[in-house]
């Protein structure tokens, strides 16, 4: 069914526009410490410090949140508040970042809350410790967690009771069961007949009774996460709509963005810094060690790969071991890492010995002469480490090892110019070429041509 939009202006965002049933926070739930929920965030009005909405950290760079938390704001209106479990004295392990970037789901719907999602990049990275930690994204390996009637948990510093304004000062959390969405629809109808339609975008939690679980205003953004001893908390949820101020009883039933249809376009957006890191060159009979950098530990390497010209030696969750297959092994290589959210990273390099078939030399124009007591540059393309061979008649003066200076000290005949490239792996065969030597007409000079 359709929504009849309510739009109100909070005192507490009073530069953003929010409709009323899709800001949500914490009602009849109990206190919680940011040691317990260290990937929770505070969204915030950076003109007034006052929070709005809610986020979680998914990694060291970016926030998940709401689309409709974020939507038309500009990145240098909020900040991200984090490490911290009460509003008014957040102690000294608060950090505070400036939005760098917002990013809103482009099928986003303000008018349905489908794709009900956004990331937001800040500036600077989030330093981890136990009150700032990033939260794991529910993946293939963990739809189990969204199963119906699992208990889940919620939090934020949104309303704690039901049709009362107000922000919490402290941290909130409850814990309410998985519905259907049939369910969340049809006590949906009973409480708030202009509800919008649950797609599969959205997923559903129970009110529990009359006093009413769930999210609430100030919560939206938050994360919903299921939890298990001993094993990492898997956030399955964003919240994003409820019933108007939260009443409506046993049939007001929190909605939030479904990550599981959600997640590839997070994944896509926010691992962009994530790398493998290791060696411009991989040789044979020594081993070379590749890293995978910037992602959380609960994220894990499923599968290495390589090109065909190297082997793997060893690998693990986080770096691998190669080496060049055969002694004759050269050319480009490469190794590959698919990790368990689903991103594939991969980072290339030389194999073995550089090739001398694309060395070549050129001189500094062709056909220009070189006068008595003027020498003549040459320029090695095709490699970075060069160096050069010539036959007795020339002069040499050394430049850099990708170019060198060269006289003649005959004036006529050829002479032989040598070039092999170099790298950690050894040296390219020799390659040769030859220049003519001839004198000028105009004053005796002499001068070089291919």
């Amino acid at each position: 069914m359709r929504k009849i939009i309510l739009t109100v202006i909070l005192t507490s965002i009073s530069v953003f526009s929010i409709k009323a049933q899709d800001i949500q926070a914490i009602t009849n739930g109990f206190p919680i410490e940011i040691q317990n929920i260290p990937y929770q965030v505070s969204i915030q009005n950076k003109s007034n410090g006052n929070h709005f909405c809610g986020g979680s950290i998914i990694n060291n760079k970016y926030v998940l949140t709401a689309a409709h938390c974020v939507d038309g704001t500009n990145a240098s209106d909020i900040t991200l508040n984090v490490g911290f479990s009460l509003q008014n004295n957040p102690g000294n392990n608060l950090q505070s970042y400036n939005a760098k970037r917002i990013i809103v789901h482009p099928n986003y719907n303000n008018g349905t809350n489908d794709f009900d999602i956004a990331v937001i990049e800040i500036e600077g990275t989030f330093s981890f410790n136990s009150s700032v930690q990033p939260v794991e994204l529910i993946s293939p390996q963990s739809l189990a967690s969204e199963t119906i009637g699992n208990q889940v948990r919620v939090s934020g510093w949104g309303w704690t009771v039901p049709n009362q304004n107000g922000v919490a000062n402290q941290l909130q959390a409850v814990d309410v069961p998985i519905i259907t969405n049939q369910q969340a629809d049809n006590e949906l109808d009973i409480s708030s007949p202009n509800h919008p339609e649950l797609t599969q975008r959205m997923l559903s939690t129970g009110a529990v009774g009359m006093d009413r679980q769930g999210a609430c205003h100030g919560d939206s953004g938050g994360p919903l996460v299921f939890r298990q001893n001993g094993q990492n908390d898997i956030q399955i949820g964003v919240v994003s709509w409820g019933v108007p101020r939260c009443v409506g009883g046993e049939n007001s039933p929190s909605i939030y963005a479904r990550l599981s249809q959600l997640v590839d376009w997070i994944n896509d957006e926010v691992w962009n810094f994530a790398r493998i890191q290791g060696s411009n060159d991989v040789c044979y009979n020594s081993s070379k060690t590749f890293t995978i950098q910037n992602i959380p530990n609960f994220i894990t390497v499923t599968n290495w790969q390589v090109s065909n010209n190297v082997t793997i030696l060893s690998s693990n969750n986080n770096s691998s071991i190669v080496t060049a297959s055969f002694s004759n092994s050269m050319g480009n290589g490469w190794v590959r890492a698919t990790l368990s959210n689903g991103i594939i990273l991969q980072e290339d390099f030389i194999v073995g010995k550089p090739s001398s078939s694309n060395l070549k030399i050129i001189t500094t124009g062709n056909g220009i002469y070189v006068f008595s007591k003027t020498w003549q540059e040459l320029i090695a393309h095709g490699g970075d480490d060069i160096e050069w061979s010539f036959n007795t008649s020339v002069l040499k003066r050394d430049a850099g090892s990708g170019s060198i200076l060269i006289y003649p000290t005959t004036t006529s005949g050829s002479i032989r110019v040598g070039i092999r490239s170099k790298s950690e792996c050894g040296y390219s065969d020799w390659k040769y070429q030859y220049f003519t030597i001839y004198k000028t007409t105009s004053d005796g000079g002499i001068g070089i041509m291919h």
